[in-house]
């Protein structure tokens, strides 16, 4: 590990530690990530977000056309070794990352890096697109009720000239593959050498196949712009709203639907709560658990309801939710219990910078040595601010005046992962934040930090029993949470 690398007798620089770390974690150097990966379908497109360590986007292999699609999270290597924190943070995350076993975490593939930048490959969280019956189910039951009875005889019609245009298309494809096999033959059969005949012939049934394949997925990217088409038209038809999206985050889940209904909400925040006891577990610590970093797959599909006419009368609507756990960039180990490999000690002597997402200060612990009982951390801000604890923002406005930050210990720290799912479940039954974050930058942690002390406001609506488990999620006492689900 880097850390035991920087204590050694042999001194060495951040750099060649780093590559050191990445040699021993088998990441593999590359030119460019487009030797391996390319964005999918464009650079644009593929976007996915990004902040001050690097960007996301989404990438689809070019060595290997069957992988499904994947995230690289692109950093580069002057931003990871500008400083100890940093150069920590990405040993740490990468570690994390290729030792996930849990479905409810996210873990990467494989780590590639080039000479200036670092690529991680993860696993994408996506969900199969409802079929074209499903989503016209939705977009009628929820927009235009009494035409549901119709959509029936609108899928059969769709579906219909879908097969006449499939047939003409393949019949296209047929006359174009024949053309190319046809010259390929003539080529076969005026050549005179054996071998030469040999080669060619498997070079025509090479070609062949690989055609065919190809015209598949043209058919099959047609297909999905055909009924894409007819659903646009739809929508258009009835002054229908944006469908609700089956691959995203949480942020933009509760910004679809304004708030989410609790049995809902209770079966995204099990699975979270999941993520995070496993992490627990193998004593690991998330520290920035937020909207924006739970990413949700919903599998639909849909079931008619007929009268005894035979006629549509109503819909029901099947979902299965699966949601993941991302972005171990602040993850921090918080015990020595899991370490499979004596030599490969965690980065602990973070360097607090003080700004929003910076991580602790230096640790008390000395590497490699195994602590017995609980230990002292010295806790700086880290993470998101309004996702933050009392005492993380207490600790923060202390650092500004010289005082001595917040001492944690392996038992507390844990809490602060509890307090934030706390925090998701207020925003997804309440459809806001529960504490208003100042938009100017004076005095907007000091004001933050009052409005947690005085607890969050709960909609009307909300039942007392969510009201009561939130309230215990966001306790201030430290000996008030667990991760323990009966709990």
């Amino acid at each position: 590990m880097a850390a035991a690398i920087a204590h050694g007798a042999t001194a060495t620089t951040i750099e060649e530690e780093f590559e050191t770390f990445l040699s021993r974690h088998h990441a593999q150097f590359v030119s460019t990530l487009q030797d391996c990966y390319h964005y999918y379908p464009n650079e644009a497109a593929s976007f996915l977000g990004g902040g001050c360590s690097g960007q996301a986007y989404t990438v689809k292999s070019a060595l290997n056309a069957d992988e499904p699609l994947r995230v690289a999270k692109i950093m580069q290597k002057r931003y990871c070794l500008s400083s100890r924190s940093h150069f920590n943070h990405t040993c740490n995350e990468i570690r994390a990352l290729l030792t996930m076993d849990h479905a409810r975490l996210n873990k990467a593939i494989v780590v590639l890096h080039s000479r200036t930048a670092l690529m991680l490959i993860l696993e994408r969280c996506d969900a199969p697109i409802p079929s074209f019956k499903t989503r016209l189910y939705e977009v009628f039951a929820r927009h235009f009720p009494r035409r549901i009875a119709h959509v029936e005889d609108e899928v059969r019609k769709h579906t219909e000239e879908w097969e006449e245009k499939k047939a003409a298309r393949r019949n296209e494809f047929a006359l174009a593959a024949e053309a190319v096999a046809e010259a390929e033959m003539i080529r076969f059969q005026s050549s005179s050498d054996v071998e030469d005949k040999s080669a060619l012939l498997a070079a025509v049934e090479a070609t062949r196949e690989a055609q065919a394949k190809a015209d598949e997925e043209k058919l099959r990217f047609q297909e999905t712009e055909f009924f894409e088409a007819k659903i646009q038209l739809a929508m258009h038809q009835i002054w229908a709203k944006a469908e609700a999206p089956t691959t995203c985050d949480l942020f933009n889940l509760i910004k679809h639907h304004k708030r989410i209904p609790e049995a809902k909400a209770a079966i995204i925040l099990k699975q979270c709560l999941e993520a995070v006891e496993h992490l627990h577990s193998r004593s690991l610590v998330h520290r920035d658990v937020k909207t924006e970093n739970i990413v949700l797959s919903e599998t639909r599909t849909s079931e008619p309801i007929f009268d005894n006419e035979g006629s549509v009368v109503g819909v029901r609507f099947f979902e299965r939710i699966d949601v993941k756990l991302i972005d171990f960039g602040l993850i921090k180990r918080i015990s020595f219990k899991h370490r499979a490999d004596p030599s490969d000690v965690w980065s602990d002597d973070d360097e607090g910078e003080g700004e929003e997402g910076a991580d602790d200060e230096a640790n008390c612990e000395t590497p490699g040595v195994e602590p017995k009982g609980e230990f002292k951390l010295f806790v700086s801000p880290c993470g998101t601010q309004p996702f933050c604890p009392l005492e993380v923002l207490d600790a923060l406005l202390k650092r500004t005046v010289g005082e001595p930050c917040y001492k944690s210990t392996s038992t507390t720290l844990p809490l602060f992962d509890v307090y934030g799912c706390g925090i998701l479940l207020f925003c997804m039954v309440s459809g806001f934040a529960p504490f208003n974050t100042p938009r100017s930058v004076a005095g907007r942690t000091r004001a933050l930090r009052d409005s947690v002390r005085a607890g969050p406001s709960f909609r009307s609506s909300t039942s007392e029993a969510t009201q009561r488990f939130i309230s215990k999620l966001m306790s201030h006492n430290t000996n008030r949470k667990s991760t323990r689900l009966n709990s």
